[in-house]
């Protein structure tokens, strides 16, 4: 049984226990508590009024990356990735632009898509503005596209190479320089879960960013180093 007020009328509906009880009489019955009066009131009932209400919707839950099929990486990222692969090993350094001189995130990535003729602005945030934006989830990204990171309550500050197969390539501050990471390991399930950003700079062999696009930004200061666990450098 339920009461349901009626908001400054000192009313309130008495619902019958059963609720096809009402249906069939098409009653309703309505007590008054302060004279302790009760009426039952003809009223016309639809048939199918449900009884009880739908159950709410579940929520989807952040999608782990490791849970879905990817497709095959396409000629041009496979490029990008073995261009990319020859600087594992460069040291990271903040600011840096060459692999003679070291690089940070963004000039690693600058540099590669360079490589090939794709020109993206200088940093992290800038280059979270250029090509073709993407949804802000694993589910979203290919090989080849770049995704951006962002430590705790903090502006985006970190860029690397989706690589596919739940691996980034990037040059990372806390992982020394160039070097994969895979987002399955406790070190790659921080940059998992702080990724903000995705942008698709190349597709069919064609580049996504406009003319002039990567050199109008006004440059925003060098990328600050990521937070992601440490590794221990011999």
């Amino acid at each position: 049984m339920r009461l349901s007020s009626l908001h400054g009328a000192g009313i309130c509906l008495l619902l019958l226990p059963s609720a096809a009880a009402a249906q069939t009489g098409r009653t309703l019955s309505v007590l008054i508590p302060r004279i302790g009066l009760k009426v039952d009131l003809p009223i016309n009932f639809p048939l199918d009024i449900p009884v009880s209400a739908p159950a709410p919707r579940r929520r989807d839950r952040t999608v782990d990356p490791t849970s879905r099929r990817e497709p095959p990486a396409s000629a041009t990222a496979r490029s990008v990735l073995r261009t990319g692969e020859q600087y594992i090993g460069v040291p990271y350094r903040w600011g840096g632009n060459t692999p003679r001189e070291g690089m940070d995130c963004s000039g690693f990535t600058r540099y590669v898509f360079g490589k090939h003729g794709i020109g993206i602005p200088r940093t992290s945030r800038q280059q979270a503005t250029i090509g073709q934006r993407l949804p802000a989830s694993w589910r979203s990204v290919r090989a080849g596209d770049l995704v951006m990171f962002a430590n705790s309550g903090g502006r985006i500050n970190h860029v690397a190479i989706y690589a596919g197969n739940n691996r980034i390539l990037h040059s990372t501050s806390s992982g020394g320089g160039v070097r994969y990471d895979d987002l399955r390991t406790q070190r790659g399930r921080w940059f998992a879960q702080h990724m903000v950003a995705a942008r698709r700079v190349v597709s069919n062999g064609h580049s996504l960013v406009r003319e002039l696009e990567a050199f109008e930004l006004r440059f925003d200061g060098s990328d600050a180093p990521d937070w992601a666990p440490r590794i221990r450098i011999h």
